[in-house]
């Protein structure tokens, strides 16, 4: 593959093209959050050792190796999506107003 600078049209190729630099980088990214921002970090599920949960960590890999252009993990991505969704409509759904 010739890797010149105009063959090389995604972000994810221009990092190179792997799936395990985007699961570093995402490993990083929250190993960071919890030293900095311990009240963010807490917004995610955490495991055992009070760190943003690997589950959580991987979907948020594969949404960034599509978005950056690498390969299309929408079936997993899209799932975890719509239970998301579906939970956030249920909660917002209107509701008779008491005060009436």
């Amino acid at each position: 593959m010739n890797t010149t600078p105009q063959t090389l049209t995604t972000p994810y190729q221009l990092l190179g093209g792997g799936d395990e630099l985007v699961h570093d980088l995402v490993s990083i990214f929250y190993s960071h959050m919890a030293k900095a921002e311990p009240e963010l970090a807490k917004t995610h599920p955490l495991d055992e050792n009070g760190l943003v949960a690997s589950e959580t960590q991987q979907r948020f890999a594969l949404f960034l190796i599509e978005w950056l252009g690498g390969a299309a993990h929408t079936g997993e991505v899209r799932d975890f999506l719509d239970r998301r969704f579906a939970e956030v409509a249920s909660f917002l759904q209107n509701r008779p107003n008491p005060s009436r």
